[in-house]
């Protein structure tokens, strides 16, 4: 197939069927399907459980101070007691929570009690911006090379026993998000990590393009995946705009990461533009959580306090992203 393609009779390259459009290009064509919707908001089964009244708690805050919430025990799918900390944090400017079950085996005690780690988030909130978001320096990588540090991260040590640790340390980031009258909630989705950012309800900055463009588009999704044009057209998703067709170059791009990452695929690594993307909360989304957070709160009006009896909770999760 040849990718760089100069199509001269533009006219013919598009054939219109009621539900689907017809590309004809100098190897081939393809079909893409006009009726495929576009999911607007969160798409979570594990979000949807933590929202039935079974996993609300009846009170917020525990003897000790500690903000209480629930997770998915994997084993019976029943609620499990889990507590949230403010940690020390590692950086300045920067906000850092901790979840917490009770286990005897647990390596941190407190009040005669012991608790593993199972979850950890820090970010920023930055007032300037009005946004949720990581944190950026500017440092020398390994090899001398001036890159961005971002200094943001997201860790659940507990997947393996417990659901909806992620849930919840997006729902602290929502909180915030709220309690700070902040704009918006922006995340860096690190390779793999995009569907499950992508099912808390976090998207691409929104882009269209002409349909006369669609092969462009093409050749980005081939830049991920390198499938064929027939293969990727399935990705694509058509929009009505001022009474003509556009490519939601954004939304293709999503799906195709989405599918790519959850049937395997490798990290694209920091030489490719898709490897770690912005994604931002969307209007839709923001009301889901706000539905959530109005049902089950985490942290309450209450602005963040650093708990000196989590002190131990300095381990350092934080993560480099270099670009060049």
């Amino acid at each position: 197939m040849k990718f760089d393609t100069i199509f001269e009779n533009v006219k013919n390259m598009f054939v219109y069927r009621p539900s689907t459009l017809i590309v004809r290009y100098a190897d081939g064509e393809i079909v893409i399907d006009l009726t495929k919707k576009n999911i607007s908001g969160i798409n979570s089964q594990t979000f949807n459980k933590l929202m039935t009244p079974e996993f609300a708690v009846e009170n917020h805050i525990d003897k000790s101070g500690l903000r209480l919430t629930t997770l998915i025990d994997k084993k019976t799918g029943k609620p499990v007691p889990a507590f949230v900390a403010g940690g020390e944090p590692d950086y300045k400017g920067t906000e850092k929570y901790v979840i917490v079950v009770e286990d005897p085996l647990g390596e941190r005690s407190l009040n005669n009690k012991r608790y593993k780690t199972v979850g950890c988030i820090y970010f920023s909130v930055n007032p300037e911006k009005q946004m949720v978001m990581p944190k950026f320096e500017m440092a020398f990588d390994k090899n001398g090379q001036l890159c961005e540090k971002v200094l943001s991260y997201m860790i659940a040590p507990g997947n393996k026993d417990y659901s909806g640790i992620g849930t919840r340390l997006h729902q602290i980031r929502m909180e915030r998000m709220f309690q700070s009258g902040s704009k918006g909630s922006l995340i860096i989705a690190q390779d793999e990590s995009f569907p499950f950012h992508y099912a808390m309800g976090y998207r691409l900055y929104k882009v269209t393009k002409p349909i006369e463009k669609c092969i462009d588009t093409l050749n980005m999704l081939h830049y991920i995946n390198g499938k064929s044009y027939q293969e990727n057209a399935k990705y694509l998703f058509v929009e009505i705009h001022n009474n003509k067709y556009v490519i939601n170059e954004s939304a293709s791009l999503e799906y195709c990461l989405c599918d790519y990452y959850k049937n395997g695929g490798k990290p694209l690594g920091f030489d490719n533009m898709f490897s770690a993307p912005n994604m931002f909360i969307n209007d839709t989304s923001a009301q889901q959580w706000s539905n959530l957070i109005m049902r089950q709160p985490i942290l309450l009006n209450i602005e963040p306090v650093v708990d000196s009896k989590f002190s131990f909770l300095r381990t350092l999760f934080n993560k480099k992203r270099h670009t060049r």
